[in-house]
Order: structure tokens, then C-alpha cells, then sequence
């Protein structure tokens, strides 16, 4: 279980954030880094095909990332997909998909109880 903290203010990104914290199981040190309401479901494939070309240098390969035309799949309604970060490591991030409406309705039931 995490140990994340509730957000004592009616902030929808703090709201986020402590999903997401509790979703991926990490503390209050972790940060988010993106959100995204959709993703591009082939993007997978078209890393690989970047990754594996030997012809091109790093910097080329993900200049050549275009996402802007690739078929768009919106992520229901209360979910997000989320990159968080470590404060104490930047370089150690986690990534995954919350159920914000989960965890809005127990903050808003807590908030109630007063």
C-alpha cells in the first residue's frame, strides 16, 4: 500500500496526482510527468521500426516519431494514462493507466463526512 497523501484542497491536478500515486504504488515524491486521455495504439510498432533501423543516429530516430496522423484511441471516460517521475531520481519513472473517477468519489464522499 502506498503512502501517499490525500489532497486537502479541491485541486483536480493534485486529485490526479494522488491517484496516480496510489494506482502505482509509490509515495509523495513522485511527480507527474504527463497525462494523457488517448493513446496511439500502433506507436509500439513504429518505435520498433525506428529502434531497429541501423542507418539512422538516436537523435534521428525520434525526430522521425510523428504521432500527429496515427490513429487516435480515446481511453474511457475517468481514466488517464500517466507518466510519473521521482523527485529524489528523475530518472526513474513509472507509467501506467488510473481510474481517477475511483478515487474522485472517495475524495468527494471523505470531504462530505464533515
Amino acid at each position: 500500500m502506498t503512502d501517499a497523501t490525500q489532497p486537502l484542497f479541491d485541486d483536480p491536478w493534485s486529485r490526479y496526482e494522488y491517484a496516480a500515486r496510489c494506482t502505482l504504488d509509490v509515495g509523495d515524491n513522485w511527480k507527474i510527468r504527463s497525462v494523457s486521455t488517448a493513446v496511439h495504439p500502433m506507436i509500439e510498432d513504429r518505435i520498433m521500426e525506428l529502434e531497429g533501423n541501423v542507418d539512422l543516429e538516436d537523435d534521428q530516430k525520434w525526430a522521425e516519431l510523428d504521432v500527429s496522423s496515427s490513429p487516435t484511441a480515446w481511453l474511457p471516460r475517468g481514466w488517464i494514462l500517466v507518466v510519473m517521475y521521482d523527485e529524489e531520481d528523475p530518472k526513474d519513472v513509472k507509467a501506467g493507466f488510473v481510474n481517477v473517477s475511483q478515487y474522485l468519489r472517495t475524495l468527494d464522499e471523505a470531504s462530505n463526512d464533515n
